[in-house]
């Protein structure tokens, strides 16, 4: 296989994994011969928006995505943080100069690197890659939307995995405790 990178690095917190995710891994994949993905199991919590919780998102991982990623990726889950992984990754071969190395993300990501043997590729939504991101599968499941969300997971995913993952991130419903 004659690929224009040796090693692909992708960071991502993927909370929820959509089809940009899978889009931005599957690029890599076809471009390195070799993909670390390294993701964050740590909850996000952000004030008004819809917690998703990071044994939530690597149950997910485990059960659904990691054996759907191509045989060249190897996904490391993480309770620390997904770029600092990359960064420690890039620390420990940097001395490898006859290594070409590609960095994927995102447009938006500010990823810094000034090694001479790594390249950053990046895709920008609804022109290179699908227009999706993690904000609006959040208000996906908020707002109860089985259908918008089903529609931005992957293809090899059938339809009880989708529900699966779809009840698993769902808020559970208000109790109503009666006081007499």
């Amino acid at each position: 296989m004659n690929n224009l990178f040796d090693l692909g690095l992708i960071a991502m917190s993927a909370k929820p994994y959509h089809i940009g995710h899978d889009f931005l891994i599957k690029q890599a994949s076809n471009m390195c011969s070799y993909v670390n993905v390294y993701v964050s199991t740590t909850d996000r919590k952000r004030k008004g928006e819809l917690t998703i919780s990071g044994a939530d998102m690597k149950l997910i991982w485990e059960e659904f995505l990691i054996n759907n990623m191509p045989d060249n990726v190897s996904v490391e889950l993480n309770s620390s943080s997904p770029i600092k992984k990359l960064y420690n990754k890039l620390l420990e071969i940097e001395n490898e100069k006859e290594t070409k190395i590609a960095i994927f993300s995102d447009v938006n990501d500010k990823i810094k690197c000034d090694l001479s043997n790594v390249s950053h590729i990046t895709f920008e939504r609804d022109i290179e890659s699908p227009n999706i991101s993690g904000k609006i599968m959040r208000q996906f499941i908020t707002s109860n939307d089985f259908d918008s969300f089903k529609n931005y997971l992957p293809q090899y995913l059938d339809q009880s995995q989708k529900e699966s993952m779809f009840n698993l991130l769902k808020p559970n419903s208000l109790q109503f405790i009666q006081v007499f």
